[in-house]
């Protein structure tokens, strides 16, 4: 029997699926380690989510070598319509770690709303009746 080839792409897409949503967290997590102050709970909250994104894409490749196996390895997959070829965590897990980001975009963006960052002059600013004179 000949392997169904679009078991393997369908592996392979998924895969690619995966890693997609993992860049994006992995994206925020470095825009919360460089740009929030050193020792705030957002710095932590960003390293955390390397961790976790580090660990992530471990499972994800090994989910998928995994799937790989399991398709090549064995002829009842090919050409079997009733074969999973996705990974019954893997949309939630997905779905996750969008709404991670999510959450974090959204509420960084209604706390500046709600209290906006004070304005600090520059250097050779000055302000009020300084200015004046």
């Amino acid at each position: 029997e000949n392997l169904d080839p679009k078991a393997v792409f369908a592996n392979e897409r998924t895969l690619l699926h995966y890693a997609e949503k993992g860049m994006y967290v992995a994206a925020v997590a470095v825009t919360m380690l460089h740009q929030s102050d050193k020792g705030s709970k957002w710095q932590a909250f960003g390293g955390l989510l390397v961790v976790i994104t580090a660990a992530y894409y471990v499972w994800i490749l090994a989910a998928y070598f995994q799937r790989l196996a399991e398709i090549t390895g064995r002829s009842k997959v090919a050409k079997n319509r009733e074969a999973r070829l996705d990974w019954e965590t893997g949309p939630w897990l997905a779905t996750g770690m969008v709404c991670v980001i999510l959450v974090y975009t959204l509420s960084k963006g209604f706390s500046n709303l709600i209290f906006p960052p004070e304005f600090e002059p520059h250097a050779g600013h000055r302000r009020g009746a300084e200015a004046t004179r």
